[in-house]
């Protein structure tokens, strides 16, 4: 009997318990399942005037802000506009009476010998203004406030509240409540506004109902939280979360628009959809009949579609949780979240069912041991860590039912409506916010250095689809889920046989050169084709076909290259058709004359295809079908996007598929197949690992048959090579993926850097699992049709590596005193990691404070975390200028 099979009798024998032995049973479990709770009291700290800790959640916060120098992504603002007579004094005394009743709204952060704390200011200190805009439009007022609002707070000197109101005219005013997030999880906005309008109403009609008592302080809160969890239930939370995190995957393999930065750059950016009319109520009937909860089923539903898009079975997202258990914290305005990695797994073999009841077992688990900050999880669990990768989670996940009450946007006496401002933020890749009530709908957070919009559109529609088909059979088959494959057709003409009327020659639609007339059209008049293909080569076929379909003047010339820029100097053709590594060996600076283009094939990177595209003024690449002839033609374009291989020629369409054979959704990367219909089986698999984008244009990542799976994120080493070729001084690079499963690359180097050298900036962007072998070569072999000839590559070798040395010099000196200081022991080797003898993210802000003291000048954080090595940082200190006299 199968596993699930167990899970699934044990099911019905439960379902026919009575129901107070089902009860009992159930008590009994938890009992077993969870650690003893702790009994410290939630009560006022001893000493309200000494500067209190910041709550986990706080420092998480402060970290990233310290990280990224960045503070829009921190605010937070409420916007509501205000119809009628509006009574300014009673308004600025409710702003006064409102930061006076809660202290988190007067406190500012401070540094205690490198650690941060909250510093209370005095009663009377709030930040209101009038900004008077009168007669001004709407939506000039709104792009004003927007501003406003994401310059942020300085939390050194300014307490996190700003309020402005915005006046139109007398009786149409704009008020904007602007909170650092780290004093405003969601439940404390309606508590703001309550009070506030409550204190208002109390200034300008001298009546409101009392507020309630508040038994504490959110300071209070944050001493209790790091006293309450000692000896056994805090042995046995670490041990719950460091076994279910064990060797969990450090990242989300999701296909994102372009290469991940090493930092994030971008503002964030969020989408707001709508399930389709229905959907909703369906979920809470399913819900109800599966016994879970909507926000598991939906939670589900988001696994499925990661997993759609990354083929990645193992996923860890970040679900956030509210700390407000305790009735002392109910009416405090605060940060009261903590974020549980929830971990589960999809399988090929699952069934939606099966995937539902795994990720209500994982979620009631890590429910009952939500005690443990998140940040103190990953201080213990101590994950791989990746340069521009937050830990552990990067995609997140989180559901609020809707009651319908909404905020209170407007006092007694006033209309109010919300004040749409632009919104920015997300220190994630992807998000999902579920809201529930009499409509299902979500807001995409969304990290933009990495998507565009039109991905977000896609994956919120691909979603609603998921949610759909398991409400609809939740035993269906995950492999039979519907996925988006829309597939595309390229350049007029649409069709082969149009395109063959138009040059006056028919080709059947399945013989490997079908694609010619769409390519020709593609291309236009050529007048006189230079083909530099070897005879017998698959290039030479697509040539001799393209100037028969255009009428062209045909001229072979030898590929080497010796000749060739002159003789393309005097015949002056209109298209020269050769491969990426013999336009690679043209005279520097060399440049096409007027008038004639490129035709490229075969393996190419973003730095060659920079290189590429400076050679003439159109440059069109292609990609060769297995079989022979063009795939996909366009024009060759430079920006941080992939390769970009043009679109399928007609009558092909494209699609991408996992190894398993599963069709993959259009965005997803996988094995390109070509097909002239859209059934799966009918198409023919080719030798690139690609995907499709939203237009239908096909990026290109290497070989199918390199992608492999290192510590369960799906990789393929194209994505180390496009880091190789950005490194100075590698003029040309390929990595492989070895016979025992590693990695390892080939370099062609200028003489201007080493092995050793690029090893080192790789180690910058990779985690030391991922960086791959090296082996310098004069030059890459190629074949005729432009492809690495991987058989010929000589077999590894050993690359330099060492044990490493001990450190030595007084840089490297100050650097190991420093992190004896804070680790309890020092590095032995100039390679050691931080992170690997147990630095953690707060202890890396205490090193930047002081190794910036031992040498008199800043050593920024975000360098620190990007050099982890002792080596590392004693060059960058170096690079800094700051070390020539260490104090």
């Amino acid at each position: 009997m199968t596993m699930e099979s167990d899970t699934e009798a044990l099911r019905r024998r439960l379902d026919h318990l009575p129901p107070d032995r089902r009860r009992a049973l159930e008590r009994v479990l938890r009992a077993r399942a969870e650690p003893p709770r702790s009994t410290a009291p939630l009560a006022p700290r001893p000493d309200p005037d000494a500067p209190a800790p910041l709550s986990y959640a706080q420092e998480r916060l402060w970290y990233l802000e310290q990280l990224y120098q960045r503070r829009d992504i921190f605010a937070f603002p409420t916007a509501s506009r205000l119809h009628g007579p509006l009574d300014l004094a009673a308004l600025r005394s409710a702003c006064a009476d409102l930061a006076a009743r809660h202290d988190s709204l007067r406190t500012i952060v401070t540094t205690i010998d490198g650690r941060p704390a909250q510093q209370i200011l005095p009663v009377g200190t709030v930040d209101f203004a009038l900004v008077d805009l009168t007669g001004t439009d709407p939506a000039a007022c709104a792009e004003r406030a927007s501003a406003d609002a994401l310059a942020g707070f300085d939390l050194a000197t300014q307490p996190p509240l700003r309020i402005r109101l915005y006046r139109l005219a007398d009786d149409d005013h704009v008020l904007v409540v602007n909170q650092h997030v780290a004093v405003a999880d969601m439940p404390s906005r309606a508590i703001l506004l309550r009070d506030l309008w409550n204190r208002y109403e109390a200034a300008a009609y001298g009546t409101a109902p009392p507020l309630p008592t508040l038994p504490i302080q959110y300071a209070d809160f944050a001493v209790w939280q790091r006293d309450r969890l000692d000896g056994q239930r805090l042995d046995r939370l670490l041990d719950y979360w460091q076994q279910y995190l064990r060797d969990a995957p450090h990242k989300l393999a999701i296909p994102t628009d372009r290469p991940r930065p090493a930092r994030h750059e971008g503002a964030g950016r969020f989408y707001y959809d709508t399930a389709p009319d229905g959907l909703g109520e369906r979920v809470h009937e399913a819900a109800r009949a599966w016994r879970t909860t909507p926000s598991v089923l939906l939670l589900a539903c988001y696994r499925l579609l990661l997993w759609q898009y990354s083929s990645q079975e193992d996923i860890v997202i970040g679900v956030p949780k509210s700390e407000r258990a305790h009735p002392e914290t109910e009416h405090l305005i605060g940060y009261f979240v903590n974020v549980l990695p929830l971990r589960s797994q999809v399988r090929d073999t699952d069934t939606a069912r099966q995937v539902i009841a795994r990720e209500h077992a994982h979620a009631l688990a890590a429910y009952a041991r939500q005690e443990l900050p998140y940040e103190r999880v990953v201080r213990d669990v101590n994950p791989v860590r990746e340069a521009g990768v937050p830990p552990l989670y990067q995609v997140s996940y989180s559901y609020l039912a809707d009651d319908g009450t909404g905020l209170p946007l407007a006092p007694t006496g006033l209309r109010g409506e919300p004040f749409p401002l632009r919104s920015e933020g997300t220190e994630y890749d992807l998000g999902v916010n579920v809201l529930h009530g009499a409509q299902l709908g979500a807001q995409w957070p969304y990290n933009d250095d990495i998507f565009d919009e039109s991905t977000i559109v896609t994956l919120a529609g691909q979603f609603w689809a998921l949610v759909a088909a398991v409400v609809d059979d939740v035993d269906t088959p995950v492999t039979a889920l519907p996925v988006v494959h829309e597939a595309r057709t390229a350049t007029a003409p649409t069709t082969a046989a149009g395109a063959s009327a138009a040059s006056g020659r028919r080709t059947p639609v399945d013989s490997p050169l079908s694609t010619v007339p769409a390519a020709a059209a593609a291309l236009g008049p050529i007048g006189r084709l230079l083909s530099t293909a070897p005879p017998g080569s698959a290039l030479a076929d697509v040539d001799a076909a393209l100037a028969e379909a255009t009428g062209a003047e045909l001229i072979r010339v030898p590929d080497d290259g010796s000749d060739l820029a002159a003789l393309v100097d005097r015949l002056r053709p209109g298209l020269l058709s050769a491969t990426v590594p013999l336009l690679a060996r043209l005279p520097a600076g060399w440049r096409a004359p007027q008038g004639c283009a490129l035709l490229a094939v075969g393996d190419l990177h973003r730095a060659a295809a920079a290189r590429l595209a400076e050679r003439a003024d159109v440059v069109w690449y292609g990609c060769l079908r297995t079989a022979g002839g063009l795939a996909t033609v366009g024009r060759l374009s430079v920006g941080p996007h992939r390769v970009d291989a043009g679109r399928p020629l007609a009558p092909l369409r494209a699609w991408t598929a996992h190894p398993s054979g599963r069709r993959l959704p259009q965005g997803a990367f996988g094995t390109l197949h070509l097909g002239t219909t859209d059934a799966a089986e009918a198409g023919e698999p080719t030798r690139w690992y690609a995907r499709i984008r939203a237009d239908g244009r096909v990026e290109l990542v290497g070989p199918a048959d390199e992608r492999t799976v290192l510590r369960g994120v799906p990789l393929h080493p194209g994505e180390i090579t496009d880091l190789l070729v950005e490194c100075p001084g590698v003029r040309d690079a390929t990595t492989l993926t070895t016979a025992d499963g590693t990695l390892h690359a080939y370099l062609v180097l200028d003489g201007t850097t080493d092995a050793s050298q690029v090893r080192q900036r790789l180690a910058q962007r990779l985690p030391g699992f991922a960086v791959p072998g090296l082996t310098v070569l004069p030059a890459l072999p190629y074949t005729a049709d432009g492809y690495v000839d991987r058989a010929a590559l000589p077999a590894p070798t050993a690359d330099g590596r060492t044990g490493g040395r001990a450190p030595s010099g007084p840089v490297e000196q100050v650097v190991v005193d420093a992190w004896r200081d804070l680790l309890g022991r020092a590095p032995t080797q100039v390679d050691d990691n931080f992170f690997d003898l147990g630095g953690h993210s707060l202890m890396l802000q205490q090193l930047s404070a002081r190794l910036s003291e031992a040498f008199g000048g800043t050593v920024p954080l975000i360098e620190l975390l990007e050099h982890p090595t002792v080596a590392q940082q004693a060059q960058l200190v170096t690079e800094l200028g700051l070390a020539e006299e260490p104090a």
